[in-house]
């Protein structure tokens, strides 16, 4: 293989030759040990080669890179590495402005497809770990979901640019994805009786139950392809679970399962401008019984084109460590990040205000497609009636009723008064009828017969 001065052009990959931008993705495996023997002999890289390192890594690397008998300085952004110059290069710490040669480089036409995803998906874990880790203030632990949430908008939003982690656990909680209707993936009455929490984020994905058993991740990273960002994640999350003794995998959309069999960890992500979002639940240990009521309702005939979580069979972490939860999530920190940013109350402060949308109810009921719910039933005294409930969501929109009974009032409008806006609950629906009595607008309709047509305990929620 010619000098990088002396190549005119590349062979490329697939015919495609290497741009600077893509170099300095391929380089960036020279970062990590387990890929950079492989990386300095497979490139052909020579002793006297300047390489310039971001600050970030200048400090862990640069000692590293000269017993090599490379030529080292530091960066703003991104890696490079190039023939050292026939002017002496300056060393010092402050930006060098070195640049690749005009002529682009080529990876040998014989690289395996895999060795080429083994350098795409190093250079992107470089990018991402070790994060910074972000600390919250103690009073800060244990608070509802969508606190965290809220604060993985506010990091995005207000710090510089990097890559930022933390770490969070809550009491028991339903947590929706963005697209999800609430009634159709959660037993609403059943988590309000057991006092589980029921909140939506606003990534992708199936609904997933969490409780103190659980860690759950943010990671908040710059912007950039999200498939192998989100790859990446996965990959580094599993090899940490590695090292502290547990055989991870990554399956599916990017989760994690044992060696053995099982899911233990669930990841999702969404967009913010220049930023992305990333994160998940690490399951050490739960009650699965409660989580399947929690995630199951008995039944839903709703007509709807809305995403159904995948029902994943799930293992548990504390049956392959040795220490309890709170320490895996204390062991687990050094591996993913090298420093820290702790939270002060203003930012706090912040947070909160950011967390109130998420508790809106059209936020949290109304999201996802219209579809229509239909009941009727024939009462003794009272006649037949057919109720037609627009939902969005799980909220009550319009509602349209049929029948042969006879109105004492004008039924429609009571009914639209006691139910519009009102999620489509047993409790919602209950405290709606006490308070606003839609049933006396028609003739020889009961309450409880009102009840039964709207919720038959074949459909109950």
């Amino acid at each position: 293989m010619k000098d990088l001065n002396e190549q005119k052009q590349g062979v490329g990959i697939r015919g495609r030759t290497l741009s600077e931008h893509h170099l300095t993705r391929y380089f960036s495996a020279l970062f990590n040990p387990p890929s950079y023997r492989w990386a300095k002999q497979h490139l052909q890289l020579r002793s006297g080669w300047f390489i310039a390192i971001p600050p970030t890594k200048f400090c862990s690397t640069a000692g590293f890179f000269k017993k090599e008998g490379f030529a080292v300085g530091a960066m703003r952004k991104d890696y490079y590495i190039c023939p050292r110059q026939k002017r002496k290069v300056k060393l010092a710490i402050p930006r060098i402005k070195a640049r690749m040669p005009s002529a682009s480089y080529s990876i040998r036409s014989s690289e395996s497809q895999e060795a080429r995803q083994l350098l795409l998906h190093t250079s992107t874990m470089n990018t991402l770990f070790p994060a910074c880790f972000v600390e919250m203030p103690a009073s800060t632990e244990h608070r509802r979901a969508p606190f965290y949430l809220a604060a993985e908008e506010y990091i995005a939003h207000r710090f510089p640019t990097g890559n930022y982690l933390f770490s969070w656990q809550l009491a028991p909680t339903v947590v929706m994805g963005r697209h999800q209707i609430a009634h159709q993936e959660v037993d609403l009455d059943y988590c309000r009786a057991e006092g589980i929490d029921v909140v939506r984020r606003k990534s992708g994905g199936g609904a997933i139950f969490a409780d103190e058993g659980n860690i759950m991740w943010s990671l908040i990273a710059e912007e950039g392809p999200v498939e192998p960002l989100f790859q990446a994640y996965a990959q580094r999350v599993a090899e940490a679970l590695g090292q502290l003794g547990a055989e991870v995998k990554v399956t599916g959309r990017n989760d994690l399962t044992l060696a053995q069999g099982g899911k233990i960890c669930g990841n999702a992500f969404y967009h913010l401008p220049h930023r992305n979002i990333i994160h998940g639940t690490m399951l050490y240990d739960t009650d699965p019984p409660r989580m399947q009521a929690a995630l199951h309702p008995e039944e839903a005939k709703l007509t709807s084109k809305g995403v159904a979580s995948v029902r994943s069979r799930i293992a548990l972490l504390k049956d392959h460590l040795s220490f309890g939860v709170s320490e895996l999530r204390r062991r687990l920190r050094p591996l993913l990040c090298d420093r820290t940013l702790t939270l002060q109350a203003d930012d706090v402060c912040a947070i909160e205000e950011i967390e109130r949308s998420y508790y809106d109810p059209a936020y949290l009921y109304g999201q996802s497609l219209r579809h229509t719910l239909t009941r009727q039933a024939r009462f003794e005294g009272c006649g037949t009636i057919a109720v037609q409930l627009a939902l969005q969501g799980s909220l009550i929109g319009t509602i349209q009723l049929n029948g042969d009974f006879f109105e004492l009032g004008s039924a429609t409008e009571s009914f639209q008064l006691a139910f519009e806006n009102q999620p489509y609950t047993r409790q919602s629906l209950e405290k709606a009828v006490a308070e606003k009595h839609p049933e006396r607008s028609i003739r020889g309709l009961s309450a409880a017969d009102l009840l039964s047509l709207l919720l038959p305990e074949t459909n109950r929620l």
